[in-house]
């Protein structure tokens, strides 16, 4: 834990303190968070960078969505790409309609999974 500076008295306190104990200001907010986490985009609340889910306010990452439901890396890859491809196999002119989906899924499977609040869905 490192020593930062008060805002308002200037002593040192540490970085974990939620207030000064000189003066009682709030201590101030963390700008990065710590190697190997990431910041919630709804809450701030730091995870890890493998969470799928923010303890702060229940938000979950997936990599693709239909409706209300998300969709895992696995569930991605079978409902977006394996099952099209079977379906191409035995009715053809689906895989005209099921090409920008199969695309859109192999783009969010190169981008990582997105952040979702059960206000968006």
């Amino acid at each position: 834990m490192a020593l930062i500076e008060c805002t308002d008295c200037g002593s040192q306190i540490s970085s974990s303190a939620k207030a000064c104990p000189k003066c009682g200001a709030p201590a101030p907010k963390k700008n990065e968070p710590d190697p190997g986490n990431i910041f919630c985009p709804f809450c701030r609340t730091e995870v890890s960078e493998d969470a799928m889910i923010c303890s702060g306010c229940d938000a979950r990452r997936a990599y693709t969505r239909s409706g209300t439901r998300l969709y895992g890396k696995w569930q991605s890859i079978g409902f977006g790409i394996i099952l099209p491809l079977i379906l191409m196999a035995f009715f053809p002119p689906a895989g005209i309609i099921l090409i920008p989906v199969m695309l859109y899924v192999v783009y969010r499977l190169i981008r990582g999974p997105v952040w979702y609040n059960y206000s968006d869905l």
